[in-house]
């Protein structure tokens, strides 16, 4: 059972990836996403990155020190 829905998981990650893969045409629609992301996913996507690298960096280096 739990097989199955890993092959499953990944087949929807190969599906998506070959979708996305032929929607960029160059470089800056790779990058940049065509110019076509909202602000606000923008937003969002940049806090996520900073808390997952304090979470990684800032935290760890944080407790090694104690």
């Amino acid at each position: 059972m739990l097989i199955s829905v890993f092959i499953v998981y990944l087949f929807c990650l190969v599906a998506i990836v070959l979708y996305a893969s032929r929607q960029s045409k160059t470089n800056a629609d790779f990058i940049l996403g065509g110019r076509k992301i909202p602000g606000l996913f923008l937003a969002l996507s940049e806090r996520a990155t900073g808390e997952s690298a304090w979470l990684l960096l800032g935290l760890t280096g944080f407790a090694y020190t104690e």
